[in-house]
């Protein structure tokens, strides 16, 4: 591909006239002998977007198909675009976006190739700064908006189902190619929000203890940062479990549920991810943890952890049969357990970090609060506002409580 063809367009356009052809002619299909004329493009914003890495906007194209008796039919069609600010001065959040567009590029593109299920949306261009897939609103799905919500019965067993696809098509994909995902892809699979050496993460975490200091019963828990930073590991790579590659971020504001399943209450269905930044090659039952962590209240999700763990793994089995592949030689069931035990510290530290920037007022979340100072902020709308001082209550009730069981297992 020439530089022109990168180059922005004369009326500042974040595409070109001639990007644009590209992706039209990767977008839409037609009959044998039919030609694909694009007649004009527009980019316009996604106003009901938000998102922490990136902007968000629409692309019209308005194109005709040409048949062989030269008759011409004009169409319309629309696609999201998620691209850096065009004023971007954090070099940690380019970096970040790089690393998705080369995912949507390179593996997430050959992972979907072994599927017709479809877990990610179609990507049709990819740049450094960009990358245009479909809209997903305009093919039938819809995301949720309240951060506060629960998912439904129907919207967890589809993302699951959803994730047992990833998760065995990663292990099928690895047995083709006789590769390791961890190895081949080790330099766009690092990590971005769990690490000691990224503030938005710390600057939380110190938050949450503060939680814990000022209102937990608990006062003294032995070796509290010991098993704290023991987080660190189980997003890793691990030893001990068989990695797939995981999502690593599926919380309601990344998943988009098709309009008929939810109509229907349809099980069987799957749902679609988005945002796989912090994508990693780790243990299955991360993303596992993160889900129901993630997207269910405490109480509801503990009486249906095991109803939902077992979902999970006949759907996961299901699918490695389809590849001809034994679910046995990769993942027992007791595998899944263990380790979804072992990592619910993860779930729940990262449900309260999460918390104090999803369930406080937007015009908390600067990059003062982001980056160097929460806790105050923390504790002084704990005190003001009632249903985010219960929330954040039982979220790290829950957390001393998971560390104190590890305290017991230990002695």
């Amino acid at each position: 591909m020439s530089d022109d063809v990168h180059k922005t367009s004369p009326s500042g356009s974040l595409l070109t006239h001639a990007e644009c052809e590209l992706i039209l002619l990767k977008a839409v299909t037609t009959n044998t002998g039919s030609l694909l004329k694009l007649k004009g493009f527009e980019v316009i914003n996604a106003t009901e977007a938000v998102g922490f890495l990136g902007e968000y906007k629409r692309l019209v194209l308005n194109y005709a198909v040409v048949d062989k008796q030269d008759n011409s039919n004009d169409h319309q069609l629309v696609l999201f675009i998620k691209s850096l600010p065009l004023e971007n001065n954090e070099p940690a959040k380019e970096a970040i976006f790089k690393k998705e567009t080369r995912l949507y590029n390179s593996l997430l593109k050959e992972l979907q190739a072994l599927t017709t299920k479809m877990w990610k949306p179609k990507t049709f261009y990819t740049r450094n700064d960009l990358f245009v897939m479909e809209d997903l609103e305009k093919l039938g799905y819809t995301v949720r908006k309240n951060p506060r919500e629960s998912l439904s019965d129907v919207e967890i067993k589809n993302v699951l189902n959803t994730l047992a696809i990833l998760h065995a098509t990663s292990i099928a994909y690895e047995a083709k190619n006789d590769i390791s995902i961890g190895e081949v892809y080790k330099d766009i699979l690092q990590e971005i929000t769990i690490s000691p050496d990224i503030a938005w993460y710390t600057t939380g975490l110190k938050a949450v203890m503060a939680v814990v200091q000022k209102y937990s019963k608990e006062k003294y828990i032995p070796d509290i940062s010991n098993k704290l930073a023991a987080i660190y590991g189980m997003i890793d790579v691990s030893e001990k479990y068989q990695n797939v590659i995981c999502h690593r971020d599926a919380w309601l504001g990344n998943i988009f549920f098709h309009n008929s399943a939810l109509e229907t209450n349809d099980v069987n269905n799957s749902a679609v991810l988005v945002d796989f930044q912090t994508c990693r090659y780790c243990a299955a039952s991360i993303d596992v943890v993160f889900v129901l962590y993630m997207n269910l209240q405490k109480k509801e999700r503990q009486l249906k952890e095991s109803t939902y763990l077992e979902w999970y793994y006949h759907k996961f089995w299901e699918q490695l049969e389809s590849y001809n592949l034994v679910v046995g030689k990769y993942m027992t069931w007791q595998d899944l357990l263990r380790s979804y035990h072992e990592f619910r510290l993860m779930g729940s530290v990262y449900k309260a970090i999460a918390m104090t920037i999803l369930q406080v007022p937007k015009n908390f979340v600067t990059n003062e609060y982001k980056h160097v100072e929460r806790t105050q902020p923390v504790l002084d709308y704990m005190a003001e506002n009632v249903n985010f001082r219960t929330s954040m209550l039982e979220t790290v009730a829950e957390i001393v409580e998971l560390l104190l069981i590890d305290e017991k297992q230990q002695q």
